[in-house]
């Protein structure tokens, strides 16, 4: 027998064979229900969970709603769920639909038209004149107008096809549909990876991105771009990761992070692009970018409105051009169900995203797991680039072995780029590799397996960022997402098969293919100097194009004082004596050059060369003590001089030097001394000259009479021995 689950939708908590939590569960996403569960596999009606992941100790499942209706457990006329004892709990969700208004329109006007309900603006807290005015500047053109759209929330029971064609037939609003649930991360879980290395996706083309050739320079590991993810939810606090948390989430609490998923999506996603170098774990592609997420799930006065052109409008704020923007993101297309496609079919997504493309900053939007053909004729065009095109570039999910098409995966001639969509090794979602589901190894979790077009996405992102950050460091301005799309696609590794998700990002390719840097010529001369001089020496020229596309053949030159350039055809001698300035340059294949100057002198066998030799001496006073001098044993009652014998080493590289001791004082026992004092005798007290190592006798005395009292124990004295200077 399964274990008794509790279930939620929309809301509305029933029970199946056990009570209920009074707390409310998960998000109720489009084409599933979010399921609190004891047991991973456990079913309802039959029906076995479609993903199930972990969420501060608690196991959530999510079910397909459709095999729930056919199943007779939830029913589409009214959204309710039928308990296991027969009783039903109705859930009466309102109506949201997100409209466009018309120009020389109002909330008025729109109220007059759709009766009772709340319009609101879609985006909010953003500076809407200030982004059109950066962009106007740049590009010359203008952004969508973000203010035009609304979250129009209508009560239950509304006729939500009747209310649109009203709404737009009365001429009040230019586009209306119902608004977008959330929907899942598109991750595409595989229980049973076939992964051929950890991280392959990085190494070498044609399996990978080859971002292993772009680690190590440091111009092409992300300095100076910043990374905004649309995500759910990210661990910061990740050993692989150490984000600042405040700093990362762009949101905060306009945009509040939502852990309801419970797959550590964000944080296996962060990890392919910014885990740490740092010899444990795994690293990302770009780790020297700059990391931050935002959260669609907007808080509006508590309760959460999931808007993700909202956030995407949002977070244009904190950007600049060159940065790139992250959809982890997806929503159902015409086919319904979880038929995910693109969220720019949504045209308030689409507008948002033409707003961040205009302002020069790259949007990376992820393809989603429907398995859509975006060139279908139910897409309306709207992946079609002639009819509407947002600037965005879109991935899809490739093989990790042969880079064919995923059955999961958007495609169509508007897929731009593949990313693998399966066998990802990163940090996080689920500890498959490392850490397991403990929660108190949270932050110490590894995949092997993270997928999708989730996984792929990331992966793109790496081979765009090294680009935008070299173009960076070499003072070239970053490239605009059609530039990015035209030299990965030129650049990459073609796909296979017959469904089109664009090529494998090539990173070493791309990267060679914009290089700027010239070639650097090494002059070696022979023999070697002297003292800074060489006698008549050959000089020896050779290029070094770096990770360039290589030094054309017969490029060097050179000249020696200003004189003419000449081609360097082999080894050449320089006879003329006295100072000398050689200047060189050389050609890549690309036509990249730079002169460099070396400078050198010169001698011949008649020209007479001076030399000294030296030394230093640091000024030294060392003195160091032998083993303690001991008397041994006192005889009470009886006249006697005891001696004891040490000795002293002294090192002094002053002029003068000399020896003291402390007066000695009596030997003390305790609050007991002595009646005779101690006596001290140096064999040598002072040095007229530097003196190294030398060994001088100390002796001590010690008068002890016959009349003397002395007390039972040790007695003892320290004296203090002083080297000193005048002359240093």
């Amino acid at each position: 027998m399964k274990p008794a689950v509790a279930i939620a939708a929309l809301g509305a908590v029933a029970v199946l064979a056990a009570p209920a939590s009074a707390d409310p569960i998960n998000l109720a996403a489009p084409g599933l229900v979010g399921v609190t569960v004891t047991d991973p596999g456990a079913s309802i009606a039959g029906i076995e969970p479609e993903r199930t992941g972990l969420h501060e100790g608690e196991v959530i499942a999510h079910y397909d709603k459709q095999k729930l209706m056919r199943a007779g457990v939830l029913h589409a006329s009214t959204t309710r769920l039928v308990a296991s004892d027969g009783s039903v709990e109705p859930v009466e969700p309102n109506v949201v639909l997100e409209v466009k208004l018309a120009p020389r329109s109002s909330a008025s006007k729109v109220r007059s038209v759709a009766g009772a309900g709340d319009l609101e603006p879609l985006v909010v807290g953003v500076d809407l004149d200030a982004l059109a005015t950066k962009a106007k500047a740049r590009t010359g053109e203008a952004i969508p107008d973000m203010a035009a759209w609304h979250q129009l929330t209508l009560p239950a029971g509304t006729d939500a096809d009747a209310a649109i064609a009203e709404l737009l037939a009365s001429g009040q609003v230019t586009d209306a549909y119902v608004a977008p649930d959330a929907a899942p991360p598109p991750q595409q879980t595989e229980p049973t990876p076939d992964f051929t290395a950890m991280q392959g996706y990085l190494g070498p083309a044609p399996t990978g991105i080859d971002s292993a050739f772009s680690l190590k320079d440091p111009r092409t590991r992300g300095t100076g771009v910043t990374i905004a993810d649309l995500e759910y939810y990210w661990t910061a606090s990740h050993e692989d990761l150490q984000l600042d948390p405040i700093a990362t989430d762009l949101g905060k609490t306009t945009y509040v992070q939502y852990p309801n998923f419970a797959d550590e999506h964000g944080t296996a996603v962060f990890g392919e692009m910014v885990a740490k170098d740092n010899g444990f774990g795994v690293t990302g592609g770009v780790p020297d970018a700059t990391m931050r997420g935002i959260s669609p799930q907007r808080n509006n006065n508590g309760r959460l409105q999931y808007s993700v052109s909202g956030a995407l409008t949002y977070v244009a704020q904190f950007l600049k051009p060159g940065d790139v923007v992250l959809v982890e993101q997806q929503t159902v297309g015409p086919a319904g169900g979880t038929a995910y496609v693109p969220v720019e079919w949504n045209q308030a997504n689409f507008d948002a995203i033409k707003t961040l493309s205009n302002l020069g900053i790259v949007v990376m939007e992820t393809g989603g797991n429907g398995g859509q053909d975006l060139d279908g004729a139910n897409m309306l065009g709207r992946f079609d680039r002639a009819v509407r095109d947002s600037g965005a570039i879109i991935g899809g999910a490739g093989s990790s072995t042969n880079r064919s098409a995923l059955t999961f995966s958007s495609h169509g001639a508007r897929v731009d780029l593949q990313g693998w969509g399966q066998n990802i090794t990163t940090t996080g979602s689920g500890g498959n590799l490392f850490g397991g589901t403990a929660p108190e190894m949270l932050n110490r979790r590894y995949t092997r397996s993270f997928s999708g077009t989730s996984g792929a996405g990331p992966i793109v992102v790496n081979a765009i960022v090294a680009v935008q950050s070299y173009l960076k460091a070499t003072g070239q301005a970053p490239y605009t997402s059609a530039q990015l799309r035209d030299l990965l696609r030129r650049t990459g590794t073609p796909q296979t098969g017959t469904r089109l998700v664009g090529p494998l990002p090539n990173v070493a390719a791309a990267l060679k293919d914009i290089e700027v840097d010239a070639p650097t010529v090494t002059a070696a001369l022979s023999p070697a100097a002297v003292n800074g001089w060489h006698l008549n020496p050959t000089v020896t020229l050779t290029a070094d194009d770096g990770w360039g596309v290589g030094v054309k053949d017969g490029s060097i030159d050179y000249r020696l004082d200003g004189g003419d350039w000449k081609p360097y055809t082999g080894p050449f001698q320089v006879l003329t004596p006295n100072a000398h300035t050689l200047e060189t340059r050389a050609q890549d294949t690309k036509g990249n050059t730079k002169t460099q100057s070396t400078t050198f002198n010169v001698y011949d066998l008649e020209t007479p060369v001076e030399s000294t030799a030296g030394g230093t001496v640091a000024a030294t006073l060392s003195l160091v003590l032998g083993t303690p001098a001991s008397f041994g044993a006192f005889t009470p009652g009886t006249d006697k001089e005891y001696t004891a014998a040490t000795d002293a080493t002294v090192i002094s590289s002053a002029g003068d030097a000399a020896l003291s001791v402390s007066e000695p004082g009596h030997l003390t026992n305790g609050a007991f001394s002595l009646a005779e004092p101690l006596r001290v005798e140096l064999a040598k007290t002072a040095w007229t000259n530097p003196v190294a190592n030398e060994k001088v006798p100390i002796t001590f005395k010690q008068l002890v009479k016959r009349t003397d009292p002395l007390r039972t124990g040790s007695y003892s004295k320290t004296l203090t021995f002083t080297l000193s200077t005048t002359n240093p």
